[in-house]
């Protein structure tokens, strides 16, 4: 039947329908004309036995045994086929059966009368006169040959009639079947061609009304449409096939760059490290050629000096007093720059021995009371005479001790400083701190102690003199022994430097500190999916503390002693980030840097730098999400740590500057306010960021190492959903005319840094952080 043609399927189930018709109406019309025909028989059955009867009762009063029944006359009608009668007891009194039938006479029945039996009818009547019975009367009858010829004439005529009626209902079905199944058929007659040829030019010709004619308008629609689509994918895929080829060329031309790039940068770096190397030499050779000459000058002229005093030659006395000075100044000057130059070079050594801290303080204090009573300074000391010893290099506290007193007596006049000294962090620290009552320092000025041949300003440096040298080998001193020297200062008020050690200094302590310090940041996942951390650092001892610090913190380590196994490991692994040592032997940390940056499986993978002393201008540009400078607190960098892998929270604030003093203070402003933040150091931090949800607003400093605003405004203006993130821009660029229509129509507002006030900054978060919508990463 399914191997069948629509239009067949159709015509076949015409004429089931007329055939099932027909046969329920013929046998309707049997079953009628049956129970007409059976009514008749029943009807004359009767009337035969009431006539009968009458007959039979005289007789069979005169004589109940009588057997000779006038039963014959029934042969007069032919569809009586056979009669009884029977005494009250049952006895056969008479009998007839008409010729030529073989009927058999049945017993008389137990007070039942059928009379229908299958086709035959039979009758059972009680002969009774009056109350008494006679006897009981058997009648039966069937069809007479009349009547078998009408049923034969009935089912011929029910025959003829079904035939003709299965004749028209094949051919009207047939004819008018195909108004209906043409439509239809070259309907599939064309989803078929278009299935097996992908040819969707197509169309189906023949027309209909009604539903059939709507699915054909709809499926030549739809083949248009698909035709339309497929001209405009297979034109999409020939300009795909165009620019795959420029691609690919792009490519190779980006390859042959970067790694021209990558030559040039490693050369640049080798150069660099030649000639800081070239340096260090330079300082300490001429330090030592120097020196000799100097000892000279010294030693002659104490000696001229005590003639001088001998002979009562004042003038002279006082002038080589003066030469002395001066040479000794000069003597100073280049010891600390043979100390600077040991300590880049990494040749700086600690000379670890127990100590009284006390004496320590008085021969520090013995020392200084001239110089700060030069220009009539008080010195005060605050130091508990119990406080005990300590674990350090002797010598290097006190040149850092004695290079803060200077410094308090240099920029104090009839003032007060004191030495204070204590123990903290449950005595497993000491604290030195130097206060004075001198000028102080401003901010801007704060931001610039502790850098090497620099000082607050040039009027302070020419006023005052100094090279600033001191501040910058004190705080080395002081990180080579895991502490630190911090100053808090205000503009006419004075200053305090703190120096901060451990009781007791660990012999080659790994640049490390505070490694089980229960202030440690930790991780912001579970443990049961602790993030994967590389760290890449060729001192053993580093990798160590550092497995160890992040063990505690909540991550998975994995170590890379050099460049090469790094990179190797990191392809192998892919961790959620990556720590990274820049002064490496064979392939430094710049080259890991750039190769990083150049596999994509890596390329979005933060890598945090800890660097020596310099090349944050050079990381930042290479792509590093962060620099941390050593010695490296271990707060500090499971803070940093938790920071790049934070997920990000709902509508948060973007903080894009590359100065961590204005880092701090912005994010101060906005935690505040309540507001989440996360902070990139560059463009292309931020652009890490952004791949993984976008931000409510945008807070842009525009002068940045590596991608600048500008740079990223222009990426933020090509991306269709950054393109809607309101950016504020915070610069200290003295902007001209174009730079300010440049960045109007890209921006919701500029503001000066130094000039602008927490309300002007909040007043244009606020907004952005109310219309838009929360996003949180995966």
């Amino acid at each position: 039947m399914k191997s069948l043609s629509f239009r067949w399927q159709l015509t076949l189930f015409i004429l089931m329908i007329c055939g099932v018709t027909l046969s329920l109406a013929l046998v309707g019309l049997y079953l009628y004309d049956a129970r007409q025909f059976n009514d008749e028989i029943q009807t004359r059955l009767e009337k035969t036995q009431f006539l009968l009867t009458g007959n039979l009762v005289p007789l069979l009063e005169q004589n109940p045994e009588a057997t000779d029944l006038p039963l014959g006359v029934l042969s007069v009608d032919s569809q009586i086929a056979a009669a009884a009668v029977f005494s009250p007891d049952g006895k056969l009194l008479a009998r007839y059966v008409r010729f030529g039938a073989h009927e058999v006479i049945p017993p008389p029945p137990k007070g039942v009368t059928r009379l229908f039996d299958s086709h035959r009818s039979v009758a059972w009547t009680t002969i009774t006169s009056g109350n008494r019975s006679l006897g009981l009367l058997y009648l039966k009858a069937e069809l007479s040959e009349a009547e078998q010829a009408r049923f034969g004439n009935l089912l011929r005529v029910a025959v003829i009639i079904f035939g003709a009626a299965a004749f028209l209902a094949i051919t009207v079905a047939f004819r008018l079947g195909g108004r209906f199944t043409q439509p239809i058929t070259e309907l599939a007659q064309v989803s078929t061609s278009v299935e097996r040829t992908h040819d969707y030019s197509q169309r189906v010709e023949s027309t209909a009304s009604g539903e059939i004619g709507e699915l054909i308008e709809s499926f030549n629609s739809m083949l248009g449409t698909i035709q339309s689509k497929t001209d405009e994918i297979v034109h999409a895929r020939a300009l795909a096939e165009g620019a795959k080829d420029q691609l690919e060329e792009a490519n190779r031309t980006l390859e042959a760059r970067v790694e021209d790039r990558t030559k040039l940068l490693a050369k640049a770096v080798k150069d660099a490290e030649e000639a800081s190397k070239a340096k260090s030499s330079f300082l300490a050779k001429m330090s030592h050629e120097l020196r000799t000459p100097l000892n000279a000058i010294i030693g002659y002229s104490e000696m001229l000096r005590e003639d001088a005093v001998d002979e009562g030659n004042t003038r002279t006395a006082e002038d080589l007093d003066k030469v002395l000075n001066a040479a000794r100044h000069l003597l100073g000057l280049i010891n600390d720059v043979l100390d600077i130059s040991k300590i880049e070079a990494g040749k700086m050594e600690l000379f670890l021995e127990n100590f009284e801290i006390s004496k320590i303080v008085n021969e520090v204090i013995a020392t200084a009371q001239p110089l700060i009573a030069k220009k009539g300074n008080t010195l005060a000391l605050d130091c508990p005479p119990d406080i005990g010893t300590m674990h350090a290099d002797a010598t290097k506290l006190r040149q850092m001790l004695l290079n803060l007193m200077s410094n308090a007596s240099k920029f104090t006049e009839k003032g007060t400083i004191t030495l204070q000294v204590r123990r903290v962090d449950d005595d497993e620290s000491i604290e030195y701190a130097v206060k004075d009552t001198g000028i102080g320092m401003t901010p801007e000025q704060l931001s610039r102690l502790f850098q090497a041949f620099s000082q607050a300003d040039a009027s302070t440096a020419s006023k005052y003199g100094g090279t600033g040298l001191g501040l910058a080998i004190s705080k080395q001193f002081a990180q080579m022994m895991n502490g630190d020297i911090t100053v808090t200062s205000t503009a006419g008020v004075g200053s305090t430097f703190t120096i901060r050690l451990p009781a007791t200094v660990a012999a080659k302590k790994p640049k490390v500190v505070n490694q089980s310090s229960p202030r440690l940041t930790r991780s912001p996942f579970p443990n049961e999916k602790r993030p994967k951390i590389l760290v890449v650092d060729d001192d053993k001892d580093i990798r160590s503390v550092i497995t160890d610090i992040l063990d505690q913190s909540g991550y998975e380590v994995f170590t890379a002693a050099s460049g090469q196994q790094g990179l190797d490991l990191a392809g192998q692994m892919l961790p959620n980030l990556i720590i990274l040592d820049l002064m490496m032997p064979g392939m430094d940390g710049w080259t890991v840097l750039t190769k990083l940056q150049h596999k994509p499986a890596l390329a979005d993978t933060p890598v945090i730098i800890l660097s020596a002393a310099s090349g944050l201008e050079m990381a930042m540009s290479l792509g590093a999400a962060a620099v941390l400078f050593k010695p490296v607190d271990a707060r500090q960098l499971t803070a940093e740590i938790a920071a790049q892998l934070a997920p990000l929270p709902p509508n948060f604030v973007l903080l894009v500057e590359d100065d961590a003093d204005s880092r701090t203070l912005i994010t101060r402003i906005l935690d505040a306010e309540g507001c989440s933040s996360r902070a990139a150091i560059n463009g292309n931090a931020a652009l890490r960021i952004l791949k993984l949800g976008a931000p409510a607003v945008i807070i842009l400093d525009l002068q940045m190492a590596g991608m600048n605003g500008f740079e990223l405004l222009e990426v933020l203006g090509k991306n269709p959903v950054w393109s809607k993130i309101p950016v504020v821009i915070i610069t200290s660029m003295d902007l001209t005319a174009d730079m300010r229509n440049y960045l109007t129509p890209r921006t919701v507002a500029i503001l000066a840094k130094g000039k602008f006030s927490r309300e002007d900054l909040l007043a244009h978060v606020r907004p952005a952080l109310k219309k838009a919508t929360p996003v949180i990463a995966s």
